[in-house]
């Protein structure tokens, strides 16, 4: 079961560059669990749970920021 009193928050690093200060702040809240990201042509967004050590933006404007297009996904065909 999920701790309760963490909050979400949506970070943009570029790629290549090292996540595991983010990757530990998220397992505090969720231990085991990985990052998830959203990859754009140099950058990506990480959704970090936290308990208020880092501060981002919300999902949308760190998509606008980087540029981010929602891949179009074929079903059936």
């Amino acid at each position: 079961m999920a701790k309760t009193g963490y909050k979400i928050d949506y970070i943009v690093r570029d790629i290549g560059s090292d996540l595991s200060d983010l990757l530990s702040v998220h397992q505090k809240v969720f231990p085991n669990n990985q990052l998830a990201l959203w990859k754009a042509k140099s950058q990506v967004i990480i959704k970090v749970s936290n308990t208020g050590q880092v501060t981002g933006k919300t999902l949308e404007e760190c998509k606008k920021y980087i540029g981010y297009i929602e891949p179009i996904v074929k079903l059936n065909g």
